[in-house]
């Protein structure tokens, strides 16, 4: 499996400390892990390239409406649209970046299949819910690694941010609150 993360500002931190844990927690599953400032246009179409039909997993920033796509390291559209057909046909592709329905719609028409996200990916930035939303940020992405189906991945990932934010809701403290509802408008799919 390859595994994209990159990193460059808070959101993508978080999320490239995320896709680490993915990476240890599946090392021999792992042929290609492009990381932080590594995961460039070039170097994520050379993996795309050279691992045909091997699962994916991105991890950084979509592409808002009306665009559509991941961005690389440096910040520009790597995989759009037009290079979708030829870099993702025949893959399971997991993304964890935001606006992943721009990408997934396409999924039958191209011939691949994608957990990821409608919407904007919500991600703490509060060092104390950073590793409290890891759970739930994995639980999608490893259930595809171990060879699960992205429908019952989304469902899994659901599950496991509304038992995250309903577990906040019970505190009394008020960032608790705040955090359960950044936590719960992650909106889990599959195409």
């Amino acid at each position: 499996m390859i595994v994209i993360a990159t990193d460059g500002d808070p959101v993508t931190g978080v999320l490239h400390g995320y896709a680490r844990t993915l990476v240890a927690s599946l090392e021999t599953q792992v042929t290609t892990w492009l990381s932080g400032r590594h995961a460039t246009g070039g170097a994520i179409a050379h993996a795309l390239e050279m691992r045909p039909g091997q699962p994916v997993f991105l991890f950084g920033h979509g592409v808002a409406p009306p665009g559509a796509g991941f961005r690389g390291a440096c910040g520009k559209i790597v995989l759009d649209v037009h290079r979708i057909s030829w870099f993702l046909a025949d893959r399971v592709v997991v993304g964890s970046f935001c606006d992943g329905q721009q990408l997934g719609v396409h999924a039958r028409r191209i011939g691949f299949s994608m957990f990821g996200y409608r919407g904007p990916l919500a991600v703490p930035l509060w060092p104390r819910y950073v590793p409290r939303m890891e759970e739930a940020a994995l639980a999608g992405p490893l259930h595809v690694a171990r060879r699960g189906s992205v429908e019952a991945a989304a469902a899994i990932a659901a599950r496991s941010y509304a038992r995250l934010a309903h577990q906040l809701n019970s505190s009394s403290s008020w960032t608790d609150f705040m955090a359960a509802a950044v936590i719960a408008s992650n909106d889990p799919t599959h195409w």
